[in-house]
Formats: structure tokens, C-alpha cells, sequence
């Protein structure tokens, strides 16, 4: 199928049958769009999130509920897929897709996802380990804010990052969105630092 579909297309475009997750990216930019499988769909995603040199962008057709999850809010609850990846992503589900738009129709939701690369980082990459520590080990915890955030924070500062942020200490992580995360993060640096 390879060999016919090159035979068809310009020679300005090449075909490649190989193993995406084995495949060496480009140095030079570029756009990945796909209509991916579901069932290798978050190893490819990590292999795009994390290249040393990422595409600019990406358009894939994924399940619902993977896409719900890599964006959070405002699709859903925010989960440590979704604060990893928001500091260097936009993420937007572009589009619900009928299971009448495949052949053969597949058994799940699917939505066309839109990753955009930020050309900014909101967070530094120097400090994205720190950030990273920090929201891994209170999602770790899986406990309310006012236990899971105690190793960096104090009782009287978390009141007062809770009140400024508008959040319970009795919240899960989950129930933060990314931009409260951010404030926290940013409050509790030095702590952070301290704890490492």
C-alpha cells in the first residue's frame, strides 16, 4: 500500500512504513497530523510531548476520554497528564467526531485534538523539574490539600494561598485548575527548593 500510495503522490513527497514511535523526528520544524491508533495513542503522544525538538504543532484523532484527560480543564478535572503537559501546551479539543464519520465505526467517542507548542514557555525550563516535583508529590499523596501540600507549605500559608487563589485546603489536586496550580507553584518556590 506504501508503494502504490508513493507511485501516486509527487515526488516533492515521500512515503514512510515504519513504526512511528521508532521513527526519528525532524530537526527542522514541522506539523504532525494523524488519525492515530487508540491503543498506542499515549506513547505517541509522550514520544511528540517530550522530542527535544517537539513539532510546532499536532492535529490527532484520539479517544475522548485520552483527550478529556491530556486537557483537563475545561473538558474535565485537571490530572498530572494534563499539568505536565499545559506549561509547554495549548490544548483544545477542536471537534467531536460521529462514530459514523469511520468504517468500520469504532466502539468509543472520538474528538480531533489540537496540540500547539508554546512559543513561550509559562514555565522556565530550568524550573520545570521543581514544578514537576512538586505536583507529582501531591498528586502522589492522592490527599486533601491541607495534608498533600504540607511538606512545602505551612498551615498559615496555605490558608492564605487558598483564600488569594480561590481554593478549599480540603480540595484534591485534582480539583485545581492549571492556573492555580501555576500560583501555587510560583507562592511556594523557595519551599520547594528547601525540600529538594
Amino acid at each position: 500500500m506504501a508503494r502504490k500510495l508513493q507511485r501516486s503522490l509527487s515526488k516533492n513527497l515521500e512515503v514512510i512504513a515504519a513504526d512511528f514511535l521508532q521513527l526519528e523526528l525532524p530537526s527542522e520544524p514541522y506539523s504532525v497530523v494523524g488519525n492515530i491508533p487508540f491503543a498506542r495513542s499515549t506513547e505517541i503522544v509522550r514520544k511528540l510531548s517530550e522530542e527535544a525538538q517537539p513539532p510546532r504543532d499536532a492535529w490527532l484523532v484520539v479517544q475522548r476520554e485520552l483527550a478529556n484527560r491530556m486537557c483537563g480543564c475545561p473538558y474535565g478535572r485537571e490530572t498530572l497528564w494534563s499539568l505536565r503537559l499545559k506549561p509547554l501546551w495549548h490544548l483544545e479539543v477542536v471537534s467531536r467526531l460521529k462514530k459514523t464519520e469511520f468504517d468500520p465505526p469504532p466502539a468509543v467517542d472520538s474528538v480531533f485534538l489540537h496540540m500547539s507548542h508554546r512559543g513561550r514557555a509559562i514555565i522556565r525550563p530550568s524550573e520545570m523539574p521543581t514544578y514537576l516535583d512538586l505536583v507529582e508529590g501531591v498528586f502522589k499523596r492522592n490527599a486533601p490539600l491541607a495534608h498533600s501540600l504540607r511538606p512545602w507549605l505551612s498551615k498559615i500559608q496555605l490558608r492564605r494561598l487558598a483564600s488569594d487563589l480561590c481554593f478549599s485546603v480540603n480540595d484534591m489536586p485534582a480539583d485545581l485548575m492549571f492556573e492555580q496550580w501555576l500560583g501555587v507553584f510560583r507562592f511556594a518556590r523557595s519551599e520547594i527548593s528547601h525540600h529538594k
